[in-house]
C-alpha cells in the first residue's frame, strides 16, 4: 500500500491520523488480516521529517497497523526517503516485542508492487526486490 505524505498533512495530526486510518482499513479490505506481513506501506514524499514528524507519523503507524492486524507478526514500511532508522526505532519502541518492525529506506515503490526481502545480512541490511507487475493486453491473444 502506498501512502504519499506532504508537509500540509504533518501539520494537521488529526487529518494525518486520518489518511492512515483511511489506508488501514483500504488494506484490511484486501489483504487478509491473519497473514503476517500482509503488505508493505509505502511512504512517499517525506524528504524531511522532524524529530516531532516521526513521532507523530509512527504513533499513526503504530496504532493504526496494529488496530487493524492485531495477528500480525511483522509489520513492513518502506521509505522513499532517507527516514527508516529514526521512524523504524520510533516504531518498535511503540509496538514493543510484536509486530517485529522491518523499516527500510531509499526504495520507491508504487501500489501494487511486490517486494520480497531477503534474510537480514550482518543484522542491518536487508536485500530487498521490488516488482512490478506487467500485464498485456488479452484482445490481443484471444482475438477480441
Amino acid at each position: 500500500m502506498k501512502l504519499e505524505l506532504d508537509a500540509g498533512a504533518l501539520r494537521q495530526p488529526a487529518a494525518l491520523r486520518g489518511i492512515f486510518a483511511q489506508t488501514m482499513r483500504a488494506a484490511a479490505s484486501l489483504y487478509g488480516r491473519e497473514s503476517s506481513p500482509p503488505f508493505a506501506l509505502a511512504l512517499s514524499g517525506m524528504p524531511y521529517l522532524s524529530y516531532d514528524a516521526v513521532q507523530l507519523v509512527a504513533e499513526c503507524i503504530s496504532s493504526t497497523y496494529t488496530a487493524c492486524f492485531p495477528e500480525s507478526r511483522v509489520l513492513v514500511v518502506i521509505c522513499e526517503h532517507d527516514v527508516a532508522k529514526a521512524l523504524g526505532q520510533s516504531l518498535q519502541r511503540r509496538c514493543g516485542p510484536s509486530p517485529r518492525v522491518v523499516c527500510l529506506d531509499q526504495i520507491q515503490a508504487r501500489h501494487g508492487d511486490y517486494v520480497d526481502l531477503g534474510e537480514p545480512i550482518a543484522g542491518m541490511m536487508i536485500p530487498v526486490v521490488v516488482k512490478t507487475l506487467a500485464f498485456h493486453d488479452r484482445s490481443e491473444v484471444t482475438g477480441v
